[in-house]
């Protein structure tokens, strides 16, 4: 019997020695490298290396500081000599509801504050939690007590309780020892945006200052210290409902460095994509906001452009019926520079908000308009809408309108005029583009200025109007529906 009692102790203490020994922890702080990959909406690539202690065979290992917001499908783990058996995502964090909620069914000890004899004491209540939906509810004497004055002690956590999100991995491991584990995870949480600051010099010739700052935003759940950055450009095509989601890899296809004065970040090819590597690494606090200056250009020509054009609602205005009424037209100012090598730029830009201000006499800035441009490839024009002209206006009416052809297909003749004043001192040149009805067939009759023809429906007519001078556009089309 003795020696039966001794092998069941000796099993016993060495059960509970190897349950002791199963079970490694990673805090965030154990990350011997970080790589972040950002893209422009909420999603983020994130490459741990973290150096890790395993015996052999089976253990579990618990990666604390990962971001609540991760996605546990697309979990990618390497080791040498190990492989992952099981994998569990904790995120049921420490608080004073998900504690209570672990009692529900338990004792628990409330302790009411009173005086006895101008002395102040605590009370000790024994009751029994029953719930706590919207609020605890206690058994106490018998007695259904909603809420209960004091505040309730508890023994201990529990142990399925986190007070961080945790990643568990039950591994197998062929060897013992320390070894560099890589882990690789898709969260949500994490975008970025582009902004520019441009200023434009007294001439309106030139862009002197093109710096764009990024603005990276990390609601993940965790904060990333020290880390390499990286953000994708472009839209990423994501699946609703995947059936077997994997962990998000690419590869590099081409490399071509940013040419401008400075660049705190690389540019490559991305696939189909861009991708900008930041040289410095950067530390990414959860729940903040950080900007960094991505690239800087100067020296940049620019062209001024002024534009009258036919909102896209008001395409058929002069050609469903006769407008004897005259309009008055918005004269639109547009800067626009061309992204390549001769302009100080030839580099892909990522999509953002363009703020620009011009140099006054002083030489100090003065704000005079933004527009958003989209992402736009090396060698592609870059157009910014900075608003409407103060001292050039221009006043549309017709002056002829037939209807040739009432049956299908309708053709219906009709001559336009557009005024053209400059309250300017200055000569300035306006740009006249019609757009005629979609899908019509178009053909012009007569016309003042030499028509360009950007498409079937889309005709530009080019002005020059002398300084305090009027000049009129004039054309006469015949337009078949």
């Amino acid at each position: 019997m003795k020696p039966l009692l001794l092998a069941l102790l000796f099993s016993a203490l060495l059960g509970e020695s190897a349950a002791s020994e199963t079970t490694a922890r990673s805090a965030d702080g154990d990350r011997k490298d970080v790589t972040v990959t950002v893209y422009n909406e909420n999603l983020g690539l994130v490459h741990e290396v973290r150096t890790i202690a395993l015996p052999v065979g089976e253990s579990t290992l618990e990666l604390e500081g990962v971001p609540a917001a991760m996605d546990p499908t697309s979990v990618s783990f390497r080791a040498e000599g190990a492989r992952v058996l099981e994998q569990n995502f904790e995120y049921d964090l420490l608080s004073p509801a998900s504690l209570l909620d672990k009692y529900v069914g338990r004792e628990v000890e409330l302790r009411v504050a009173e005086t006895v004899q101008n002395e102040p004491r605590e009370r000790i209540v024994k009751a029994r939690l029953l719930a706590n939906n919207q609020g605890p509810i206690y058994l106490i004497d018998h007695q259904i007590h909603l809420g209960f004055p004091g505040r309730v002690v508890l023994p201990e956590v529990p142990s399925d309780l986190r007070t961080r999100p945790t990643l568990t991995l039950r591994l197998q491991s062929d060897r013992e020892g320390p070894r560099d584990a890589a882990v690789t995870y898709l969260t949500a949480g994490m975008s970025w945006h582009c902004d520019y600051v441009a200023v434009l010099n007294p001439a309106e010739t030139r862009l002197n200052i093109l710096t764009a700052w990024v603005t990276i935003d990390n609601q993940s759940g965790a904060t990333f210290e020290n880390a390499a950055l990286k953000l994708l450009a472009g839209d990423v095509q994501r699946a609703e409902a995947p059936a077997a989601p994997a962990p998000l890899y690419a590869r590099v296809a081409a490399d071509e460095e940013f040419k401008e004065q400075r660049a705190p970040a690389s540019q490559k090819s991305f696939s189909e994509y861009h991708l900008y590597t930041f040289q410095r690494r950067t530390t990414l606090k959860d729940q903040a906001s950080k900007q960094l200056e991505l690239t800087t250009a100067g020296d940049i020509p620019v062209k001024k452009i002024l534009s009258v054009e036919r909102p896209p609602h008001d395409l058929w205005s002069g050609w469903s019926g006769p407008q004897p009424d005259p309009q008055k037209q918005d004269v639109t100012v547009t800067l626009e520079f061309q992204n390549d090598d001769t302009s100080h730029l030839g580099a892909p830009l990522p999509a953002g908000r363009v703020r620009v201000n011009k140099e006054d006499a002083d030489g100090q800035w003065v704000f005079i308009g933004e527009d958003n441009v989209d992402h736009t490839p090396k060698n592609e024009p870059v157009r910014l809408r900075l608003g409407r002209s103060f001292d050039v206006v221009a006043e549309r009416r017709q002056t002829d309108h037939q209807i040739l052809r009432r049956e299908h297909p309708q053709i219906i003749e009709s001559e336009f005029e557009i005024e053209l004043t400059n309250r300017k001192d200055t000569d300035v040149e306006v740009r006249v583009v019609e757009r005629f009805p979609p899908a019509a067939e178009v053909k012009l009759l007569k016309n003042s200025h030499e028509p360009v023809r950007r498409s079937a429906q889309v005709y530009e007519f080019v002005a020059g109007v002398k300084a305090g001078a009027t000049e009129k556009v004039v054309f006469r089309a015949k337009v078949g529906f």
